[in-house]
């Protein structure tokens, strides 16, 4: 495939490689803009047989930006923001050099000068409205996190803008079908809810697999909860539902905690670990979750992991009430009543016809499917006792965005709420190795 490059196909590589920075050097060398942009990024990234090289790699940018390239004046921007290539950390010259780039047309620029004006960084003003226009133009330039944001802004009324969820799910449905996580997930999510588009279940589904995929927290989060009850067309898998709900544990999800915790009280989707149950749901407990709350109670109502103590029992109980939980009302009654049990531990979701029955018991829970209430508990057919499951739903924490609470007599499921994307700290992106 060419002389002096012998070899097969990926041996050859770093030939070829040589030789295109040997034409982007001879291009740069005679003033061309995006030959020199190119040989910058080579240094940047350590491409074409060099080794890395930030200083040499700000000597070409500059040398770009002063020709007009904007996504030079961008890496300048990004080069000040973050002290690299000997320059000095400073946010004002980043978004000097940010608007340089804006003006020259960069995308990513543009969105990361509406995220200065929607902070109020860099010594610019905070100002939502600037930064909606900046947002607009990078999205209009291809730019999926802008679009993203201009989704945000759309859905809350920000930046000048009307509340307009359909406008919402269109910049959203840009970022995700760029590719952009956080687009899909929110795409997901008004699918969930019926938000700005028709109602769909599957297709919000298919929108939290793309998006859990590339680690989007809270879209794992939401996929094990669909997999818990066999949502959108997912069946009820238990195992999946534990393993995207450790996903999302593992980067702090408090939902998926308490969620993970109360499989390992149950058995559901793990092997029955009480201890780890207890450690989870403390944890998510401790962040202010009412499901959480409710179990530690339950664990101290009961002696389970921890000795038996009703002070404690009760005060976990009041928490809990105090931030929602409805079972928890409940327990606390139950807790001060004569009476032979004292509580009962709940899973965040509530009841689903896709694993749970409505076979109601004297203490407000609900059997699993194939077991019946007796006596407070849940009997499976040889005759073993079981504790019965909460009727308590749970959304995640943290959250910007909350959802009516629905009537009882409404569908099994609430539509869980969603995060978008925060603007500290502003997400840049490095110039790819491309012509613009």
């Amino acid at each position: 495939m060419g002389k002096g490059c012998p070899g097969t196909m990926w041996p050859r590589w770093p030939c070829f490689a040589r030789r295109q920075r040997r034409a982007y050097r001879k291009g740069a060398d005679n003033g061309d803009s995006w030959a020199q942009n190119i040989v910058g990024y080579y240094y940047e990234a350590g491409l074409g047989g060099r080794t890395k090289d930030d200083k040499q790699a700000l000597v070409w940018y500059r040398k770009a930006a002063d020709n007009g390239n904007g996504r030079s004046q961008h890496s300048i921007g990004l080069f000040y923001l973050r002290g690299r290539g000997g320059l000095p950390q400073d946010a004002q010259q980043a978004a000097f050099w940010y608007r340089k780039g804006a003006d020259a047309g960069n995308a990513v620029a543009q969105s990361n000068l509406g995220d200065f004006y929607a902070a109020g960084l860099g010594g610019l003003p905070k100002d939502e409205k600037q930064a909606a226009v900046w947002y607009r133009k990078a999205a209009d330039n291809g730019n999926a996190q802008a679009a993203v944001s201009l989704g945000l802004f759309y859905q809350n009324g920000q930046g000048g803008l009307p509340k307009n969820d359909q406008q919402a799910a269109l910049y959203y449905r840009k970022a995700a079908e760029l590719g952009n996580a956080w687009g899909e997930n929110n795409l997901a999510s008004f699918y969930l809810a019926g938000r700005g588009v028709p109602k769909d279940l599957r297709i919000a589904a298919q929108w939290y697999q793309k998006s859990a995929a590339q680690g989007n927290v809270l879209a794992e989060s939401q996929l094990g909860w669909f997999y818990e009850f066999g949502n959108g067309g997912l069946p009820v898998n238990y195992g999946q539902a534990a393993y995207w709900f450790r996903k999302a544990a593992a980067q702090g999800n408090v939902y998926a905690e308490g969620e993970l915790g109360w499989f390992y009280f149950s058995g559901q989707g793990v092997h029955k670990d009480l201890v780890q149950g207890f450690t989870l749901s403390k944890k998510a407990a401790d962040a202010g979750n009412a499901t959480a709350l409710n179990n530690i109670g339950w664990c101290y109502g009961t002696g389970v992991v921890v000795g038996r103590d009703l002070r404690q029992a009760e005060a976990y109980y009041k928490k809990a009430a105090a931030a929602g939980s409805q079972l928890a009302v409940k327990n606390l009654a139950n807790l001060r009543a004569p009476s032979t049990t004292h509580g009962t531990y709940a899973r965040s979701e509530g009841w689903s016809d896709g694993g749970f029955s409505a076979s109601n018991n004297n203490e407000g829970g609900y059997c699993p499917r194939g077991m019946t209430a007796e006596g407070g508990y849940c009997m499976d057919s040889s005759g073993v006792r079981h504790n019965t499951v909460g009727e308590e739903y749970g959304v995640p924490q943290g959250n910007d965005y909350e959802y009516e609470s629905q009537q009882e007599s409404e569908p099994q499921y609430e539509a869980p709420s969603y995060e978008a994307p925060a603007y500290e700290p502003p997400a840049y992106e490095p110039p790819p190795a491309s012509p613009e």
